[in-house]
């Protein structure tokens, strides 16, 4: 009678749906894209429907924002002696999460040096690798004269994060640091989208179209790959019982869930509508985001972004003159804008792993949005 044999770890069965496949798909084929993470609105009553009036957000129940931190469980150590362990590069031992032998147990980091970890309690082997777990701050640090006064106490940062045949990718404004003016007085700082920057001017404006110094924290784009063709069966099958468009891709790295949106910055789709002023200053356009108005006009004149209004945060539009020089409440005004391919996360599915511990990147049903609801659009 023959006997089964257990596969050892260096079994060289061949198995399919390798991680690296996926990684390098990520990296040959992926796109430039603003994610943000989804959470449910505290508006949202007890009947499971939005405050209409809800200033948050805006009346449909959810709210976005970035996901600032990502968990890195790829970094390798090596063994070299009992407590002491050497990473390849050095790292903020404070986002230490986690450090695992190979064969499960936990240890607990007592001291740091560069590249070496040593740790409380000892190791059960010498030579071997650990594998540590780190959570690193995505966000980077923007500092210097990139900021140019447009008026209407408005600055635009023009720092072009990643720029390809085509998408142009500016950055997203986490927080405000600083302000300042060539002989480094301070402007005090209102709010922030996207990357303009609402400054104070009741004290001290600046020349239109005068340089600044500015210092900000902001969110680089990510990088992932959607997909609608070539993809397996299986995948095909959970995209049709979803409703879902496309299939997305992303490094294992990120939290990825439900009602998440995706912007693609190399889709464009140039949209025409027209649309009733609503009272205020501000216009919310029925498109999750916008990234260029080409035309904007009421029965009487053209308006012009920088001088009548401009886009401010993903999809509204802020007139920044008085309610005399621009479309009066309750009136039409056409418009023709470029609107970024904006994607919803329908299904988070499950993340399979295989052997040794690898780990395959999030894979997501996605839906492409054809717009919002809210606001008058005829």
């Amino acid at each position: 009678m023959a006997f089964s044999v257990g596969l050892g770890r260096d079994s060289p069965i061949l198995l399919e749906g390798d991680p690296k496949k996926y990684e390098g798909l990520i990296l040959r084929h992926g796109q430039w894209v603003r994610w943000m993470s989804a959470h449910k609105c505290p508006c949202v009553l007890s009947n499971n429907r939005p405050d209409p009036r809800c200033p948050k957000c805006r009346g449909i129940g959810w709210r976005y924002t970035f996901q600032e931190d990502e968990e890195d469980y790829a970094i390798e150590a090596q063994v070299v002696d009992e407590k002491t362990i050497e990473l390849p590069y050095e790292i903020d031992t404070s986002r230490v999460r986690l450090i695992q032998d190979g064969t499960g147990a936990v240890h607990t980091l007592d001291e740091a040096y560069g590249r070496w970890l040593r740790v409380i309690d000892p190791f059960p082997y010498i030579r071997g690798l650990v594998y540590v777990s780190v959570v690193k701050d995505r966000t980077k640090t923007l500092s210097g004269l990139y900021g140019r006064y447009i008026g209407h106490g408005i600055v635009q940062v023009n720092k072009i994060e990643y720029q390809g045949p085509w998408a142009k990718v500016p950055i997203d404004i986490i927080s405000v640091v600083t302000v300042t003016r060539g002989n480094n007085v301070n402007l005090p700082v209102l709010d922030s989208a996207v990357d303009k920057i609402s400054i104070d001017t009741s004290l001290i404006e600046p020349v239109e179209g005068e340089a600044l110094n500015v210092t900000v924290k902001y969110m680089p784009p990510y990088r992932i790959a959607i997909m609608n063709q070539a993809i397996s069966r299986v995948d095909q099958r959970a995209l049709q019982e979803v409703g879902g468009d496309a299939l997305a891709l992303f490094p294992y790295a990120y939290k990825v869930s439900e009602q998440d949106i995706i912007t693609s910055w190399a889709s464009t789709q140039v949209r025409k509508r027209v649309i009733r002023k609503a009272a205020g200053e501000v216009d919310i356009l029925p498109d999750l985001f916008v990234s260029r108005i080409l035309h904007l006009e009421d029965g009487s004149r053209v308006y012009t972004e920088g001088t009548h209004y401009v886009i401010w945060d993903r999809n509204t539009i802020r007139w920044i003159v008085d309610s005399t020089e621009r479309p009066t409440a309750e009136a039409y005004f056409s418009i023709e804008y470029e609107a970024n391919a904006t994607y919803r996360v329908l299904h988070q599915f499950p993340n399979i792993r295989a052997a040794e511990d690898k780990r395959f990147p999030q894979r997501v049903g996605v839906k492409l949005e054809s717009g919002i609801t809210g606001g008058d659009q005829v």
